[in-house]
């Protein structure tokens, strides 16, 4: 055969007869070709120069991936009203984050390879900043939900807040029903099932109270709308900012407790392995990086 042909007999180990095939013939090529790629330096570094943008291109696909459960976790975490109650708003910070290694992409791709520590400030700082917010949100949430499940919650100053902005909120709703009842000649009994706290903004009452409590009524509005709790510490209180619908409902600090470890302490946990994956893909992906240049500057 040709010289080519016999390369290929030599190089791959068979004979003439066994590659008459097409397909053998391609086969055989296919693995010279990819011989020479991972035996030879050179061809490697031609290869890495023919696909500079491949690296760069896969690190910010990947990273963008993580990075998109990251930020659905820690909005799911920023939204819900008892983490942001007892803890903050610092999750909002987390969804920014891809914005880094997005900026350090777009200077690459624009003929401007970033430095080498403008890569890591992009990959390994994120993944950091967001391990960190998990463990600020989990360490103290998992403490919350342990402390609300004993018993006695007024125990607590944080505790004690809520309950003296309930007790304002139900001396504020009783005042309200007497005043109505007087001017409607309503009883009381009939009020109460219809009326609700809200209901009572022109009451002067009202409008000091809830100057000073607007924060935890607010909290308590939201577990009583959305949880069907009633009160704080003590459970079977009439609503005051729902209808009664039924009665013996339970006290919103034990739903509090079991909202915040059944939901906010699992989005925490979550947050901080994603985190933790992001800092380990961020690790690979900077070591091929660094393994790209060195074949480049002929090194390898």
């Amino acid at each position: 055969g040709s010289e080519s042909g016999i390369e290929i007999y030599i190089r791959v180990g068979a004979s003439p007869e066994h590659t008459s095939s097409p397909s053998t013939m391609r086969a055989s090529l296919w693995q010279i070709e990819h011989c020479k790629l991972y035996t030879n330096p050179e061809n490697f570094r031609r290869w890495m120069e023919d696909h500079d943008g491949i690296v760069p291109k896969a690190r910010v696909f990947l990273l963008f991936a993580l990075f998109s459960v990251l930020a659905t976790v820690s909005l799911e975490l920023a939204r819900d009203s008892s983490v942001a109650f007892w803890i903050g708003h610092q999750a909002w910070v987390v969804p920014f984050l891809p914005l880094i290694f997005i900026f350090a992409h777009c200077w690459h791709i624009f003929g401007r390879t970033p430095p080498f520590l403008a890569i890591v400030f992009s990959t390994i700082v994120p993944a950091i900043v967001a391990i960190v917010i998990g463990y600020a949100y989990q360490i103290p949430l998992n403490q919350l939900a342990s402390a609300l499940v004993l018993p006695g919650c007024q125990a607590s100053p944080g505790f004690q807040v809520l309950q003296e902005a309930y007790d304002a909120a139900e001396e504020v709703y009783d005042a309200c029903i007497i005043d109505l009842a007087n001017n409607t000649g309503r009883s009381p009994k009939m009020l109460r099932t219809n009326v609700v706290l809200e209901d009572c903004f022109a009451l002067p009452e009202y409008v000091i109270q809830y100057g000073i409590w607007k924060r935890e009524w607010g909290y308590l509005e939201y577990l009583e709308v959305s949880q069907g709790c009633t009160g704080w510490c003590d459970s079977g209180k009439l609503p005051l900012w729902t209808r009664p619908d039924r009665t013996g409902r339970d006290g919103c600090s034990s739903v509090a407790a079991i909202i915040i470890q059944g939901q906010a302490v699992q989005l925490a946990n979550v947050m901080i392995a994603s985190g933790i994956c992001t800092l380990l893909l961020s690790l690979v992906m900077l070591m091929f990086q660094a393994l790209a240049q060195m074949c480049k500057r002929e090194y390898c």
